[in-house]
């Protein structure tokens, strides 16, 4: 096959790919052709786009540079120049296409037009697009938390992560031995990745989360944090991933075991009191009623009801006791500073200025 016959048939595949966008424009940039897929991804079959500019279907920004490809093409056919153009489809919106622009020539060798093969990358350059945003979004915020004492992370939508403070470095050095990389996927950094997940998924649904847990470091203590969830926001209200942050609670579990620990001991003085000391009490208070006292003289009559008075009045202070210890038994309470509130209240929805 001659190389004519070849590259006729590479444009002539290239003109019925589905996949791809072809077109020819003359040396004014006006169509002159589009192949099937363009026409049909933006609809122009209906408004006859042959014969129109080509810059008219892209974005206003991007039409000095559309010129000066053209003037390059022309001036240098043999050389292919690629171009990221938007271009508008049928409702207004705009998508990335990667383009190939090169000159078309006649038999003489003398340039007669361009032509241009194009590839659909809008995913691909949102995708880049919402990563800096939320890179930008998050950097007040960085700034303000990096050297607080809790861990803070900012995850994007996938569970990359965006951004942490000193204290995340720190805290997953401790129990996974590894250090926190922008970029890295978060999951294989937490012990419970099943919880993580759902966490993560209901807080980027738009909810605020807050769960206890408890993790083991690698020198084999364990510690206890209070880890909240919450969405983060774009200025379009958008949600663009997920901020969490931990705060060491430890000590306050510590202190919810000791109340544990108190509790019990209450309740066996409670105990003690209702059945091992007020049992020889109640049968004093029995014996003393029984007791005959027709012979005994008035002096010894006044010490037996002194006694009678005695043994009742801690009959009453043991009944004051015990009713005391049930009714304060302590009950462990997460106990929150008036910042960590204000701090939770606040944290229920973050809306970062983009």
């Amino acid at each position: 096959m001659s190389n004519q016959k070849y590259l006729s048939s590479i444009n002539k595949a290239v003109a019925n790919s589905a996949h791809f966008y072809f077109v020819c424009l003359d040396l004014s940039g006006n169509y002159t052709f589009v192949n099937q897929h363009f026409a049909t991804e933006y609809d122009f079959q209906a408004t006859g786009i042959i014969g129109s500019p080509f810059t008219h279907t892209n974005h206003k920004e991007d039409i000095e540079k559309c010129h000066e490809t053209i003037c390059e093409c022309v001036l240098c056919p043999e050389k292919v120049f690629s171009l990221q153009l938007r271009k508008m489809d049928i409702d207004g919106d705009f998508h990335y296409v990667d383009w190939e622009f090169s000159g078309i020539t006649d038999e003489y060798e003398d340039v007669i037009g361009v032509q241009a093969v194009g590839y659909d990358v809008s995913e691909a350059v949102q995708a880049k697009l919402e990563l800096e945003r939320l890179k930008h979004a998050t950097l007040n915020f960085d700034t303000i938390i990096f050297n607080t004492n809790d861990v803070y992370v900012c995850l994007d939508v996938g569970m990359n992560i965006v951004s942490f403070n000193q204290k995340a470095r720190d805290k997953v050095k401790k129990i996974t031995g590894k250090n926190l990389q922008i970029g890295d996927n978060f999951l294989p950094y937490d012990q419970d990745r099943g919880r993580f997940i759902e966490y993560f998924t209901e807080a980027l649904e738009g909810s605020y989360v807050c769960q206890e847990h408890e993790t083991t470091l690698l020198t084999g203590e364990k510690m206890w944090y209070e880890r909240r969830y919450y969405p983060i926001y774009d200025k379009k209200n958008t949600r663009i991933g997920v901020a969490f942050n931990s705060i060491d609670i430890t000590q306050r579990k510590k202190n919810e075991l000791q109340i544990v620990k108190q509790n019990q001991q209450l309740r066996e003085i409670a105990h003690l009191q209702s059945h091992l000391v007020r049992r020889p009490v109640a049968n004093l208070l029995g014996i003393l009623e029984i007791m005959a006292t027709d012979e005994l003289s008035a002096e010894n009559n006044q010490l037996i009801q002194l006694l009678k008075q005695s043994v009742s009045e801690l009959d009453q202070v043991i009944h004051a006791v015990v009713g005391k210890a049930n009714e304060n038994f302590y009950q462990p309470m997460m106990m929150v500073s008036e910042n960590e509130f204000q701090l939770g209240k606040s944290a229920q929805t973050v809306r970062l200025a983009s």
